[in-house]
């Protein structure tokens, strides 16, 4: 097959429902951070805005945004997403570290929140729902996610200065197994789900599609088109965030680079090699149903272990993981 057959087989899994809604700003902060090189201050533009990414009704239907913007926009210049990982957000330290030194070679900047991490949190859909109401309202922020006091990242632990909203705050306060829940429970219910249109795949696949939706955006006339080289856009992460920048990077040609950083994950190869189980272990929980899923009703048949066989129903039959 030829690359855009291939690019074309790829985005039929990825398709969600079209959003019906139109991108929300909330947000505009001048804030002083470390450019994460040698340690110099200076004023980083950061934005925040909301942009729908497929049919109002879920709690993973509008993308948190963080924009960090240079100080100077006179000429077009290109445009870098930053994927976080999983138990990560946007305004984690070591992404907002980044974005910071994008943003001081002159280049914008952008992450945002995967599905069912920070702000995408089911427990803060109401605060999102809020920042669209108050929007058709032609007003600000509502609902009680204004901006709290300089502290700590989200999860990252360190002091930044970085001003997180009550949401982020919240997320990473929140135990571990609080704050993954959600991420898993869709996880389990996705491979429990027959195919559909309508069905997530939180993974990979739904992110990849944000990631498109989120570049359809930031590249229009409401937000920042015109200061956007289209020519030199790129996609980079950590783990997760960079098998989404790869998934991202092959489903969508406006992005001409992708450099992912402890993202590569041959599935195939995993399952032919038999070494898939540091995978399986990082999402031990979906595997465990699909594992309680395939025993045998009758006990004498004897029990079910997982193995190859299996974990290649998860990761390419059911498209939950691949």
């Amino acid at each position: 097959p030829t690359p855009k057959e291939l690019r074309e087989k790829l985005n039929q899994p990825l398709a969600r429902p079209p959003a019906d809604a139109g991108i929300v700003p909330i947000m505009t902060d001048a804030w002083g951070g470390t450019n994460g090189s040698d340690g110099a201050a200076s004023s980083i533009a950061f934005e925040r805005w909301l942009v729908p990414s497929e049919a109002a009704g879920s709690s993973q239907s509008n993308v948190p945004v963080l924009i960090a913007l240079p100080s100077t926009r006179d000429q077009q210049v290109p445009l870098v997403f930053v994927n976080h990982g999983t138990t990560r957000c946007k305004s984690d330290t070591k992404v907002v570290s980044a974005l910071s030194r994008y943003a001081e070679r002159g280049w914008v900047a952008l992450s945002f929140d995967s599905r069912y991490h920070g702000e995408r949190h089911p427990e803060f859909a109401d605060v999102i729902d809020a920042h669209f109401e108050n929007a058709g309202a032609g007003g600000g922020t509502k609902g009680g996610n204004e901006k709290v006091a300089d502290g700590a990242d989200a999860v990252g632990g360190e002091a930044t200065g970085f001003p997180l909203t009550l949401s982020e705050q919240q997320w990473g306060d929140m135990p571990a197994n609080v704050r993954l829940a959600p991420y898993y429970s869709a996880l389990i219910t996705s491979w429990r789900s027959q195919p559909s249109v309508e069905r997530e795949s939180p993974f990979i696949y739904d992110s990849a599609w944000d990631a498109s939706r989120v570049l359809d955006a930031v590249l229009s006339e409401n937000m920042h088109g015109s200061l956007i080289d289209p020519a030199r856009i790129g996609t980079t992460g950590i783990s997760l965030g960079g098998m989404i920048s790869w998934f991202s990077a092959a489903s969508d040609t406006r992005f001409s680079v992708a450099a992912p950083a402890i993202g590569v994950q041959g599935f195939q190869y995993a399952l032919d090699e038999n070494v898939w189980q540091a995978r399986v272990a990082t999402l031990s929980g979906l595997f465990d149903a699909a594992l309680q899923d395939a025993q045998p009703n009758d006990a004498t048949d004897g029990k079910k272990d997982l193995d190859s066989d299996l974990v290649g129903q998860v990761c390419n039959g059911r498209s939950v993981v691949c």
